[in-house]
């Protein structure tokens, strides 16, 4: 009751909370078998909140890249899609943050590249989601390696993780970089089974380390739920931060 009287007059008589995210990121958000369901881990806490706040939650599928401006836009109330937390995000929507992260790097199963942090990226292609922190550092990483004097990064962007993954699968890209959590011990074996991808070196702990939810409607009914669900942040077992 007390977490439901924080919910903005609009939408509480409204009585839905609308939430985007990417469906491309398992197991936080991703598609279910019937190619039009999100599930996943963020989905879940979602509809979580939604049941102590009295909502009902509705979850569509959303281009990263398109949903800090639709939350601007007030097209959505919420964005639950593995955020990173970043000052300049922050200038655009609140964040509440739920867990830590770095980034890692995985290749083919049958590849002989070897990563282990943005430095060993110099030279090779590399496929990331558009609008992500992965695409920022490799970009910035382009740059670093040329004033080096080494051959830069080639830095290819998709429109999902999906597309990414499948330029990765193809051979168009020698690597990728994205969040540890998809390769945590709960889904390794998953992974394994169903995609040709392997881990290489050592996460990345850049300096954006909390993924988060963005919210601009009211962070703090969010917290407040958050906190009597007894939820902590907690720090991936890839990234020593």
């Amino acid at each position: 009751a007390a977490a439901a009287a924080l919910v903005p007059e609009a939408i509480a008589k409204r009585g839905t909370l609308t939430v985007a995210a990417d469906a491309s990121y398992p197991p936080d958000e991703f598609m279910d078998n019937d190619g039009k369901t999100v599930i996943g881990m963020d989905v879940d806490l979602m509809n979580a909140i939604g049941d102590v706040l009295g909502l009902k939650v509705t979850v569509s599928n959303a281009a990263f890249d398109t949903i800090i401006p639709a939350l601007v836009s007030g097209k959505f109330d919420i964005g639950a899609s593995s955020f990173t937390d970043t000052k300049e995000r922050e200038q655009q929507v609140d964040f509440v943050t739920y867990f830590s992260a770095g980034e890692g790097f995985y290749i083919n199963a049958d590849s002989k590249n070897s990563f282990d942090g943005l430095d060993s990226l110099c030279g090779y292609k590399v496929a990331v989601e558009k609008g992500t922190v992965e695409e920022t550092d490799a970009t910035t990483q382009d740059t670093t390696c040329k004033a080096a004097g080494k051959p830069g990064v080639t830095v290819l962007s998709f429109g999902t993780q999906n597309e990414a993954n499948l330029a990765l699968s193809s051979g168009r890209a020698d690597g990728s970089t994205s969040r540890p959590r998809r390769r945590c011990a709960s889904s390794a074996a998953s992974t394994r089974r169903h995609r040709p991808w392997r881990p290489t070196g050592s996460p990345t702990c850049s300096r954006y380390s909390r993924c988060p939810w963005a919210c601009p409607v009211s962070p703090s009914a969010v917290e407040r739920k958050t906190a009597e669900m007894s939820l902590k942040p907690s720090t991936s077992a890839f990234c020593a931060k």
